[in-house]
């Protein structure tokens, strides 16, 4: 994802979550992006989430998807 690209996320699709050397499958990004935010700091800064089958989201991506207002349906994802 480079700087300004706006992306439409679906949250309903099933995402990995990446902590070191554990990987979780999640039914869907929200509940992948819920575990995130539940990581403690240490872990999270080196955490990563791939949707099934897509785009894989570094642990500063990732802060973006958190930060933005989000629905039941999607996620913006906007530059800072």
């Amino acid at each position: 994802m480079s700087e300004g690209q706006r992306v439409t996320v679906d949250l309903n699709r099933p995402a990995t979550l990446h902590n070191g050397a554990v990987s979780t499958d999640f039914p869907t990004l929200k509940e992948a992006l819920k575990a995130f935010h539940r990581l403690r700091p240490e872990h999270a800064q080196r955490a990563s989430i791939r949707l099934i089958g897509g785009q894989l989201y570094s642990a500063a991506e990732i802060s973006k998807l958190l930060n933005e207002p989000w629905s039941e349906e999607a996620v913006r994802l906007s530059p800072d």
